[in-house]
């Protein structure tokens, strides 16, 4: 139930933005982005979340400064909803790699 909550929530922040971005088309980008980086801090090992939190504010900051808050915001949703999880589902070495690959191409966070 809370997932579909979550994703319902995503497509409404998608709908709600999508309408004062600049550009639509990183709205859903953004949504996705942030699903991933989300399902990549489920795979992580407790004692390194930390510092991946630290890294999804920096993020987070970097796209609100150069998107605006409609992108940050969509994100942030996608952060939550790909947060819920089941590790079990999941391939985390592809994931966190194709993640690494976005953060480093965008030049956003921290490098590992």
């Amino acid at each position: 139930m809370n997932r579909i909550l979550a994703a319902l929530f995503c497509c409404a922040a998608i709908g709600a933005t999508s309408a004062m971005a600049y550009d639509e088309s990183l709205v859903p980008k953004a949504c996705w982005f942030g699903i991933a980086v989300g399902k990549a801090y489920v795979c992580a090992p407790l004692e390194h979340r930390a510092h991946d939190r630290a890294d999804f504010e920096e993020m987070f900051d970097s796209i609100l400064e150069i998107d605006g808050q409609e992108l940050a915001f969509v994100f942030a949703v996608g952060i939550g909803y790909g947060a819920a999880s089941d590790q079990a589902g999941l391939d985390c070495a592809k994931l966190t790699k194709q993640v690494d690959a976005v953060k480093a191409e965008l030049g956003l966070g921290r490098v590992k």
